[in-house]
């Protein structure tokens, strides 16, 4: 019974990690998507506007080398892997979060490739959710679509959409005087 115990303790924490890469990643994602500028230096013209791009040409952003493709999310994955180590927080559920941020890039490409081209592993995956099936990415690149930013899993994105959390972030960064699309002119009620 022990084992069995300690089976399930060792899922349980590769899941909520997981789950937390999938809701650290989707944040990341909706700030990219709302508040980074295609401009900005050295990000702006290597990752921001591959990102905004993406959502236009679906797969653009693939055809790109690994190195610009995984770079970034790379770096910030290490960064965040390197302070849970240096405070001593560093867990089983913390070293899933850091691997499967690693692989957010591939995942998300899974999620736009035909359900044909991917692995039988891959789509049993999706099929139950603990990678996020080409259904579920559809609702994200939906025209005018503002919502399902996290892309690992089909888990994340219902409960962060049920309870409203873009819309209140949103508000949020309204309060402290951040627009979404700030480099865009305002448009007019008339417009």
């Amino acid at each position: 019974m022990e084992l069995f115990g300690e089976a399930l303790w060792i899922l349980m924490s590769i899941l909520i990690g997981l789950w937390l890469a999938d809701f650290a990643t989707g944040c990341f994602h909706w700030l990219v998507d709302n508040y980074g500028h295609p401009e900005w230096p050295i990000i702006g013209p290597h990752y921001i506007a591959p990102s905004h791009l993406h959502h236009d040409e679906d797969m653009f952003v693939f055809e790109l080398s690994n190195i610009v493709t995984h770079l970034y999310i790379w770096t910030a994955v290490v960064c965040v892997g390197l302070f849970f180590w240096a405070i001593d927080l560093m867990s089983l559920t913390i070293a899933s979060a850091c691997l499967f941020g690693f692989l957010t890039n591939v995942i998300h490409r899974w999620s736009h490739t035909r359900p044909e081209e991917n692995t039988s592993a891959v789509k049993a995956l999706q099929r139950i959710g603990l990678f996020q099936s080409t259904h579920h990415h559809t609702f994200h690149h939906n025209p005018g679509s503002d919502s399902h930013y996290c892309l690992l899993t089909d888990h994340v994105n219902p409960l962060l959409e049920t309870i409203g959390f873009w819309k209140r972030l949103e508000t949020v960064f309204l309060r402290l005087g951040l627009r979404r699309h700030w480099w865009e002119p305002v448009k007019s009620p008339a417009e």
